[in-house]
């Protein structure tokens, strides 16, 4: 054989493998599209109450383009915008302020005007009252108004009158004011100090706002102040050691800073960014679980700006008014709705196409519509498709998804079920709908529309048609509530346990810290002959016995009989010992059991939420007693934003926990059933357990 042929030979294997590469890869895609993707709805399973509405942003030159021309307020009345969010210093009605007398010189009809045609449209608006520059490195205050060399700010009294006369004059001109924010992004002031909080700066802060917000509480104690760092764990923890009441929760949170950041990485942050706990962020809930436990005020959100991307320097981002945007938003809103947050304000409402198109990036600059013509662009169509269809009190319903491209949020509004239905991937998806009945219409915007020209797409399918996203979609569907819903699934047994083999045969394995055993025994049975006994010699504060079962289940109930023969109550607070508990390999997921708390022994839950923990939850009925088998049964559900950990004691929910990430770790790989995680438990403790189950669906008592 020559060498011509045998590198000829080389070169076509070399061509045939690079070919079967990617027709393999083709294939893949190709599976992933024909594939269908179930869709289901059962739309008489309420599982939330909306509380969420839109908003907006106007900045710059987009206040006086919004005001004058009458197309920008249709636009709004047509998206059914409800807040409108205005940095103070844009509309700045104090021409002269005196540091001596603690007044200003005042000109409001500029503020006047744009606040009755902020009402005119229907929504009302969020005050910014002072903003940090970043280019000045300071704060932007009315002239006159002399600052503090100590601590760069201004003096707190001169503030304090400042802000109350805002709230005094709106009073006296009959305006409706409810929401103010206090000074855009003040984490300025001290991050170069120290990253996330700095004292002595974080202190300077605090006594501003606790200045002002008391001198605007007095002038209308029904006001609601806010500060858009109050997710940062420092800040938090110094507003309830130190403030004033915050009225209510807010933060700033784009899904990137860089015009590199990939589509999915964009995406992912539409449903987690800030939510759950970080090194330096509470998160969104933590955030408001603390402020209740300390304050005893259940804390509204505002999310008071957002948009794919805050990068300029170079240009906005393209992706902006491209269906990503869209799609982005759409992910938001749904998280909004589940979680029972108030507001997202998108920044801002309008820019100009020609003039941003100048710059590098070749973006449209941050707006929803294009000022060059009045014109909307996919985002603000998303918007529209949302806030024509939804209003606070609506009905939310149980859906789910069988894959992570799709998400599904459903909702009933007036007589009509909406299922909203966002391809997350810009790739063909196939979707199958279940639990629909007649005739749905239909209102989306996808990809097969050029964004510089974007319109809503309308028709009508039925839900046996299978439906398939031209890779990234919006598509909201509209038809009757079904009066005859489709059944739930049944019930799947997935592993279960009287230990009447009379050993742990049918279990992966047991596991027991040194001293402790784990045994099978026919002392006092629920039923049957035999049952686990688990016990602990109290030789140390940490101590466990228990058996486990390697599962793979993205939900599960796991139920189990358990009788404690003596050792309660547990003699100090925070003592704890759990009965059934949900892990990955070495993550805990969901746990059950018995913790003393404020004197008492009471039932404990607690999950995973992101990278966290949120709980313990307690509850202090039915009573806790000795010599008593309890019906125990956990329920988790793994779901980035829709997830949940529940209690059931004999029968009856006592404690849940929904909306939380349980997706983080993903599925739960193993349950624990016996004594668990004893902890400071200082009297020898058995567990007695029996008539153990995991299913699908809810199991209950044994008849």
């Amino acid at each position: 054989m020559n060498q011509k042929f045998k590198i000829a030979r080389r070169n076509m294997l070399a061509v045939f493998l690079i070919v079967s590469i990617i027709c393999s890869t083709a294939l893949v895609q190709m599976g992933f599209a024909l594939t269908p993707i179930q869709i289901t709805v059962n739309s008489s399973k309420t599982v939330a109450i909306n509380n969420f509405s839109e908003g907006f942003q106007l900045e710059g030159q987009d206040v006086y383009i919004w005001q004058e021309r009458s197309a920008m307020k249709q636009l709004t009345v047509d998206a059914n915008f409800k807040l409108v969010r205005i940095w103070s210093n844009i509309i700045e009605p104090c021409t002269r302020w005196s540091e001596s007398t603690k007044t200003g010189t005042w000109d409001w009809s500029r503020v006047d005007t744009l606040l009755r045609r902020i009402a005119e449209v229907g929504a009302e608006p969020l005050i910014c009252l002072g903003f940090y520059s970043w280019e000045t490195g300071g704060i932007i205050a009315p002239s006159g108004m002399t600052k503090n060399p100590q601590t760069g700010l201004p003096y707190s009294t001169s503030w304090g009158a400042y802000c109350a006369e805002w709230v005094k004059h709106f009073k006296q001109v009959g305006l409706t004011v409810r929401y103010y924010e206090m000074i855009n992004e003040v984490y300025q002031y001290w991050k170069n100090d120290g990253w996330p909080v700095a004292q002595p700066k974080l202190g300077y802060f605090m006594e501003l706002y606790n200045a002002a917000a008391k001198a605007m509480h007095a002038q209308n104690p029904n006001i609601k102040l806010g500060n858009d760092a109050s997710i940062m764990k420092g800040v938090l923890d110094y507003f309830v050691s130190n403030g004033e009441n915050l009225d209510f929760l807010s933060y700033h949170g784009y899904g990137t800073g860089s015009l590199s950041t990939s589509d999915s990485e964009i995406l992912n942050a539409a449903e987690t960014k800030y939510i759950s706990e970080s090194s330096s962020y509470y998160g969104v809930d933590k955030a408001r679980q603390l402020y209740k436990e300390k304050r005893n005020i259940d804390l509204p959100v505002v999310k008071s700006e957002n948009n794919i991307d805050y990068c300029y320097s170079s240009g906005t981002d393209p992706r902006i008014q491209k269906m990503l945007g869209a799609v982005y938003h759409a992910l938001t809103f749904r998280v909004f709705m589940l979680k029972n947050y108030a507001y997202n304000i998108y920044f801002h409402f309008a820019s100009s196409a020609t003039s941003e198109q100048r710059e590098p990036s070749g973006g449209a600059g941050f707006g929803m519509v294009n000022s060059d013509n009045n014109k909307p662009w996919y985002v603000y169509y998303v918007h529209e498709i949302f806030g024509q269809n939804l209003a606070v009190g609506d009905k939310i319903v149980e859906s789910t998804s069988s894959a992570e491209d799709i998400r599904v949020i459903a909702w009933i509004h007036g007589k009509k079920l909406n299922v909203m239905l966002i391809c997350k991937v810009d790739q063909t998806r196939t979707v199958q709908l279940q639990g629909l009945q007649g005739k749905f219409n239909f209102s989306k915007i996808d990809n097969t529309i050029s964004w510089k020209t974007p319109n809503i797409q309308t028709g009508t399918i039925s839900p046996t048609d299978l439906l398939t996203m031209n890779g990234y979609t919006v598509m909201l569907l509209q038809g009757a509530v079904s009066t005859t819903p489709s059944p739930p699934s049944p019930s799947v047994t997935i592993f279960e346990d009287n230990f009447e083999t009379g050993d742990f045969s049918k279990w992966t394995g047991t596991s027991t810290s040194s001293g402790e055993t784990a045994t099978i025994v026919n002392w006092k049975p629920h039923h049957g002959t035999y049952h686990g006994r688990f016990a602990s010699d109290v030789s140390t504060n940490s101590e466990y016995a228990y058996c486990y079962k390697i599962v793979d289940n993205a939900e599960m109930y796991a139920r189990g009989y358990v009788y404690v023969p003596r050792g309660l109550p547990l003699s100090d607070n925070d003592d704890r010992f759990y009965f059934i508990r949900l892990r990955t390999s070495s993550q805990s997921l969901a746990g059950v059991g018995i913790r003393h708390n404020a004197d008492v022994d009471s039932w404990v839950l607690y999950g995973a939420n992101g990278s966290g923990l949120v709980g313990p939850a307690y509850a202090n009925s039915p009573t806790i007693q000795t010599g008593k088998w309890y019906c125990i049964e956990l329920h988790w559900k793994k779901d980035a934003v829709q997830g949940l950990v529940e209690l059931y004691v004999d029968g009856a929910k006592i404690l849940q926990i929904t909306s939380i990430d349980t997706s983080y770790y993903g599925n739960a790989s193993k349950v624990d059933f016996g004594l668990i995680s004893a902890t400071n438990v200082e009297q020898t403790q058995i567990i007695y357990g029996d008539c153990f189950k995991l299913a699908t669906a809810y199991i209950g008592p044994e008849a």
